[in-house]
């Protein structure tokens, strides 16, 4: 019971440190994750300010030369629209930023144009120049009042209807140019090229500890951060569904219909924050952004996997901490078993001891006083005996010889009783002798088989050559009270079996006295099938006059002689018994090996 109880402590301990350990590890996940995304976020909001500033940095350069033209009014003196031409080819050449400076008059024709041609800025010819008054930046420009900006969605550049190769990101900044009078005399247009924006968003991109960083338009399309095959999909037809809306279309939902956040995806997290370009204007000089509706959205994304590569290591940790503080607590548990199991065994032990040198000290008292008694007894039984003894010489009638008989028989089986006392006090006359155990007792068996008239079994098995030093009319007669408690033990049992075994064995134990003794030993053992012996009389079936017949079946006397005959040979018995199962009286008397 006590180990069944620890075992289920055990594994209380087990699944308690289980549970705490996988919320533990789950709530850690949670706050790294946490931290984790917080971190991200806070890298991916600077990176949108980088974008902005470089946004900023376009609309200086639109108000720089929106100056120009108002100071040298290139519409009303030839002179001044040279001296901006010049400017416009030496302010290429000073930037790798743009790519066109166009100056458009109010009927939309181009009065000055000026190529980046890749590093080599010049002028376009007078018969290349166009009217762009029909074009979407030119008539929303043309509707601006001063100060106020166009911005164009960043697309690719397209020349002769087909996407310009090698690519070209673009953004189209326009504004109305206003002479000295305060007149609208036309419309600066400058493509800037957003490819260097790219590179620095890509070159942050690898500061971060994800590997995906997107750069998206608001329709999902990636403008940076994925597969070239991917990018620009809304610039070419066979590309129309390469967009985030399409691969992750619930992720995508939540992004687009908030500025910034956090959200799951099919396998991933999704970190993300959003730049309105038209904001990144307004704060320039008072700069007013005229433009559709347009946002781009900077989002980081790592999947599961990724995140438990990265945060492994820790988690491995915080795991090898948790096994080592289960070993630790199940080794604290397992020796507080053991103490408590030592302690336990100790109280028994001691238990025992005490319960047994109560016996003893019981026993000895019980002897002192039954010795005592047996003695004054024996007395009056002799002067009985002597008396019976001459009234039998003397001539009496046949009836009152027949009474004497009677007188005689009785007085006879209260000596026998008395020596049963004096055998259990051990105060009876003692002779020791070189006694062969294994002859005696298979001597004893056959006779005493002989004697029954009940159909009971005996099993002897006798070791041959167990000798003691013993008084043999004792030790016989003890033998004979073991046979005749076990035939009893059995009484209405036609079936019963009696088994003798005699074997030499080695054997400790702490006599009466306090001697120990330790060595070889006989041991006689006899065991019966018969009811038994229920724990609570163990103790007592030793007393003189105890006994569990009824009223008028047996003296009580026998097992007593049998502890005196063991205790006056210097041994010891036991008893193993158990109720409805029989009973074996074990019974170790010092060894001696034959004199040759």
């Amino acid at each position: 019971m006590k180990s069944r109880l620890h075992m289920v402590i055990g594994l209380l301990i087990v699944v308690v440190i289980s549970v705490y350990g996988y919320v533990t590890i789950q709530r850690s996940q949670g706050e790294d994750q946490t931290q984790f995304n917080h971190e991200i976020s806070l890298s991916i909001q600077s990176i949108a300010s980088d974008i902005k500033i470089d946004l900023g940095h376009l609309a200086f350069s639109m108000l720089f030369i929106v100056d120009q033209v108002r100071l040298h009014e290139p519409f009303k003196e030839k002179g001044g629209q040279e001296i901006l031409a010049e400017d416009f080819v030496s302010f290429l050449s000073t930037s790798a930023f743009f790519d066109q400076l166009r100056l458009l008059d109010i009927e939309g024709n181009e009065t000055i144009r000026a190529n980046y041609n890749y590093g080599s800025p010049a002028l376009a010819s007078s018969d290349t120049l166009q009217n762009k008054g029909d074009r979407y930046y030119f008539t929303k420009t043309m509707a601006l009042n001063k100060k106020e900006i166009f911005l164009s969605p960043l697309d690719l550049n397209v020349e002769h209807g087909q996407v310009e190769q090698p690519i070209k990101p673009t953004l189209r900044l326009a504004m109305p140019a206003f002479n000295k009078s305060g007149e609208k005399s036309g419309v600066m247009v400058i493509n800037a090229l957003a490819q260097g924006v790219i590179d620095h968003f890509n070159r942050r991109a690898e500061e971060l500890s994800v590997r995906h960083l997107y750069w998206l338009n608001q329709k999902g399309y990636w403008l940076a951060g994925e597969e070239e095959t991917s990018l620009w999909g809304f610039m070419y037809p066979d590309r129309q569904s390469a967009t985030l809306a399409v691969r992750d279309p619930q992720a995508w939902q939540s992004i687009v219909s908030q500025l910034h956040g956090v959200t799951r995806g099919k396998h991933g997290t999704y970190v993300f924050t959003t730049i309105a370009p038209q904001q990144a204007l307004v704060g320039v000089k008072s700069v007013q952004a005229i433009v559709d509706p347009e946002q781009w959205k900077i989002v980081a994304y790592y999947s599961d996997s990724e995140f438990q590569a990265i945060f492994a290591e820790k988690h491995y940790r915080q795991l090898l901490v948790l096994i080592l503080t289960a070993v630790s607590l199940l080794l604290l548990f397992g020796l507080l078993v053991l103490f408590d199991n030592q302690r336990l065994r100790n109280q028994e032990s001691y238990g025992r001891e005490l319960e047994t040198k109560h016996l003893h000290e019981r026993m000895k008292s019980t002897g002192i006083i039954a010795g005592g008694i047996a003695h004054e007894f024996n007395n009056i039984l002799a002067g009985m005996t002597a008396n019976i003894y001459l009234l039998k010489k003397s001539h009496f009638e046949n009836s009152e010889e027949s009474h004497l008989t009677s007188m005689s028989y009785q007085v006879d089986r209260a000596a026998k009783l008395i020596r049963y006392l004096l055998t259990f006090s051990r105060q009876g006359f003692v002779q020791l002798g070189q006694l062969n155990l294994s002859e005696l007792v298979d001597s004893e068996c056959k006779r005493f088989g002989k004697e029954q008239s009940v159909a009971i079994e005996l099993q002897p098995d006798i070791a041959p050559d167990v000798s003691i030093e013993a008084d043999e009319e004792k030790i016989r007669s003890m033998i004979h009270e073991l046979l005749v408690n076990a035939v009893e033990a059995m009484e209405g049992d036609e079936t019963g079996l009696i088994s003798v075994s005699l074997k030499k064995s080695g054997y400790k134990f702490t006599s009466t006295t306090g001697q120990n003794h330790d060595g070889l030993f006989a041991c006689l053992s006899v065991c019966d099938s018969g009811v038994g012996i229920a724990d609570e009389l163990i103790p007592y079936i030793y007393d003189p006059f105890y006994s569990t017949k009824e009223v008028g079946k047996g003296t009580g006397l026998g097992l007593s002689a049998i502890y005196g005959t063991v205790k006056i040979h210097h041994g010891d018995i036991k008893v193993i018994s158990e109720p409805g199962k029989g009973a074996c009286f074990e019974i170790m008397l010092p060894f001696k090996q034959p004199k040759n």
